[in-house]
């Protein structure tokens, strides 16, 4: 991720803060009203920032974690042997010997989906 700070350049990118993808579901979990020890006001008082709490999950942007994933497509680097290639791996540099890419949807070594 770029964070580059001050960038001199117009039109260049900006800095860009760190965001942190969270699991959501078990926040939404643990923020509730089990186990509250207040009373009265000062349970209408934790149950009002309770809710305030869960409505701010429940509004926060999600996102897929497939779109976080690197696309791109194999590399034929080299014919071994009549028939058999050589695919390499854009983002990693991993090696595959295939006669054909048509199962390799994806790498093995860093995960990134790969077509032909």
């Amino acid at each position: 991720m770029n964070t580059l700070v001050g960038c001199p350049i117009p039109g260049a990118s900006q800095p860009k803060d760190p965001v942190r993808l969270v699991d959501a579901n078990g926040i939404l979990r643990s923020v509730g009203m089990s186990g509250c020890g207040y009373d009265g006001s000062e349970y209408q008082a934790y149950k009002a920032g309770a809710e305030y709490v869960r409505g701010l999950i429940e509004d926060a942007p999600t996102v897929n974690p497939e779109t976080q994933r690197p696309i791109g497509t194999w590399i034929v680097t080299k014919t071994i042997i009549r028939g058999v290639n050589r695919y390499e791996c854009p983002f990693c540099g991993a090696t595959r010997f295939r006669a054909s890419a048509f199962r390799l949807n994806y790498c093995d070594d860093c995960g990134a989906k790969l077509g032909v």
